[in-house]
């Protein structure tokens, strides 16, 4: 070798090539005996005279000359025309080199035929430039493009390119240019991240966490979402944020989830905005400010997520940090509508149908509950539901109130499968079942769901659908009261009081009655105020079971009015008063209680309280034999004889089944419900 070596020599033997496969062949060359000139200028005539006798190394080295200026100046396109002739005599580096030239410069937009560039760089199998071609066929998005794409990136893929076998991972994921598959793009990202690409690392993340082609697993999913999240990856940081709010997969921590926002939004990710604007909202893992709020829900607004014009509307309208202004919480959820947020269609909805801001209007309530409820908000359908349910705004229709709630409950709505429970139960728009209605209560009950653990609880104590159990309806009872079903209170305590399931306990009664009454609940109240009325498992107080029946009847207890009336007419725990008597047993009269009906008869035979009227006496006996009473029907045949003998109501069907309760909509808005993913 000589001392002296020109540029592409010296590059290639002691230079930034050496090591290279050329390198390695050159030294090969010279020590056959090949001498390049030291000066440039007769190397590079000394190379092209032997490329032009067909010396691939030559060709090679001319091409490595023109693509980094070794002693010449610098030029890509010249670098290409020696690299081809190299590749096409099949040389393999050459053409793997031919294939990065093409990818430089396809990639320049200015250059001419730069798509030209790309075609021939994927001819040489250039996974850069067949990526590329992949793309802009994607983006043309027509159904022979996708094919195309497709054919592009599984190419790239093959030849173990990770980039491109996410790019495939996708089109399978979501059907485009392919068959939908959601276990091969989970097999497509897998080979991928295992390539080491963080981008395919978070996409993995993404299937396992919602248990997409993967068995769901939250713990993987936070795995793959931190090896991705190291490697800087906005997203990644965003969606392990969300697990660490949410305590899935890892202990749960704001302050986690918002350091990992606040370095994604960092990164440009404009859901971490939103979220981190959530947290500040909220004061949830940082400093309560309003403001902050206010500034990320901006920076996510300017970057199009549609959830962050929601979360400043939710403030508007309810008035967090800002002038309360219904004005401005319209214009940002109708922003949010039109980019098609389901979750703002559904808040205006929820605005005209309570006729906040805008006048009250059902029917308008109802267009936007329909189009939220199609793009699959669970609460739209809910809401859709009870409006045909009611016959607000739309014709009255237990059919279609059957159909939105079935859509809510396949989507996890424990309001939606509770109520549908119920048109089970009563079979209202659908085939009457108790055993259908017992797997709807179960499902919600499953969840949490206090209203739908009392449903089915009463199904359980009848035995209606479900083998009779006792035990399992008194546990869902508590369940119930303890998740703020006060009535769950009361059926205990009719379980104490009548020894089922549980040993009687008069005592033990007394105690659920007065849980359940201290929270409102009526039929409590009526509990125990007959149990002070009668002495049972508390000392007897006629004045005790008087104040507990004015609870109720104030709450219109239809039973408790009744009783009321009885105690004032015989002077019982307060001051007689048969004025007063009349007046408890109208109340209750006036809603079909057919003792009342007949106590009210009573009074007006004979005159107390009110004019004496054989006429009304007549008519309210009726009523009352109508409704079942015996001793209506013996009034009836002698009006003037006072045999009938009266006693204090016990509540109707104490051992029949309690009211079913249907849920109505709630204003308050669910925390986790607002948070971009």
């Amino acid at each position: 070798m000589a001392a002296e070596m020109s540029s592409a020599a010296g590059w290639l033997l002691c230079g930034g090539g050496k090591g290279s496969e050329l390198s390695g062949r050159l030294e090969s060359r010279i020590r056959d005996g090949l001498v390049i000139p030291a000066e440039d200028g007769d190397a590079i005539a000394f190379l092209k005279k032997l490329a032009g006798d067909g010396d691939q190394d030559a060709r090679c080295i001319l091409g490595t000359v023109y693509e980094y200026g070794l002693g010449a100046e610098q030029s890509l396109p010249e670098a290409l025309c020696w690299y081809r002739a190299a590749a096409d005599a099949g040389d393999g580096f050459a053409r793997e080199a031919a294939g990065d030239i093409c990818l430089c410069l396809g990639e320049r937009q200015s250059n001419p035929g730069s798509a030209g560039y790309l075609e021939l760089g994927a001819g040489y199998g250039n996974a850069g430039c067949l990526i590329r071609l992949g793309l802009k066929q994607e983006l043309e998005g027509t159904e022979e493009s996708l094919k195309k794409a497709f054919g592009l990136y599984k190419k790239a893929a093959d030849a173990g390119d990770a980039v491109a076998m996410r790019c495939v991972g996708n089109l399978y994921e979501y059907g485009k240019g392919t068959e939908l598959s959601l276990e091969k793009a989970a097999e497509y990202y897998g080979k991928s991240a295992a390539g080491g690409y963080y981008a395919a690392q978070c996409d993995l993340g993404y299937m396992y966490e919602h248990g997409r082609g993967t068995e769901q697993s939250y713990e993987k999913a936070a795995e793959l979402y931190s090896a991705s999240a190291d490697r800087g990856y906005p997203r990644a940081k965003n969606l392990l944020g969300l697990l660490y709010q949410r305590g899935l997969g890892v202990e749960q921590s704001y302050e986690k989830a918002f350091l990992l926002y606040e370095e994604a939004a960092a990164g440009g990710d404009a859901d971490a905005a939103n979220n981190l604007g959530l947290l500040y909202e909220y004061g949830c893992g940082t400093e309560q400010s309003y403001e902050k709020a206010i500034r990320w829900y901006g920076t996510a607004m300017a970057a199009g997520i549609p959830k962050a014009a929601y979360n400043l509307g939710l403030m508007y309208r309810d008035g967090n940090g800002v002038d309360q202004s219904y004005e401005k919480a319209l214009k940002f959820l109708t922003d949010a509508a039109m980019e098609g947020d389901s979750a703002s269609k559904y808040a205006i909805g929820s605005m005209y149908e309570k006729g906040e801001g805008v006048e009250q209007s059902y029917e308008k309530a109802a267009e936007w509950y329909e189009a939220a409820a199609e793009d699959g908000d669970a609460d739209a359908c809910f809401g859709l539901g009870v409006l045909y349910d009611d016959g607000n705004g739309v014709p009255q229709s237990y059919e279609k109130a059957a159909e939105w709630y079935r859509k809510g409950a396949a989507l996890g709505d424990i309001r939606c499968q509770n109520n549908l429970g119920l048109m089970y139960e009563n079979g209202e728009g659908v085939n009457q079942s108790y055993k259908e209605a017992a797997r709807w209560y179960k499902m919600s009950a499953d969840s949490d769901n206090p209203v739908a653990q009392y449903n089915l609880a009463r199904l359980l104590y009848s035995g209606s659908g479900v083998p009779q159990s006792f035990g399992e309806a008194i546990d869902l009872y508590k369940k119930a009261f303890e998740g703020g079903r006060a009535s769950g209170a009361y059926q205990i305590g009719v379980m104490y009081e009548n020894g089922e399931g549980v040993n009687q306990s008069y005592e033990e009664a007394e105690k659920w009655y007065r849980k359940g009454a201290a929270l409102g609940d009526s039929d409590s109240q009526f509990g125990l105020a007959l149990l002070y009325y009668e002495g049972e498992g508390v000392p007897q107080s006629r004045e005790e079971a008087f104040g507990w029946f004015m609870k109720a009847a104030e709450q219109g207890d239809d039973g408790s009015c009744n009783n009321i009336g009885y105690m004032y007419e015989n002077g019982e725990g307060t001051v007689q008063s048969y004025e007063k008597a009349a007046e408890w047993y109208l109340r209750a009269a006036e809603t079909g209680h057919a003792l009342a009906q007949y106590h009210l008869g009573t009074l007006y035979e004979k005159g107390k309280g009110v004019p004496q009227s054989a006429e009304e006496a007549e008519r309210w006996y009726r009523k009352s034999a109508a409704g079942g009473s015996a001793d209506a029907r013996k009034a009836l045949k002698r009006l003037t004889k006072d045999q009938a003998k009266r006693r204090v109501t016990r509540r109707s069907g104490r051992r029949e089944l309690p009211r079913r309760t249907r849920i109505y909509p709630c204003s308050a808005a669910l925390f986790y419900l607002r948070i971009s993913s």
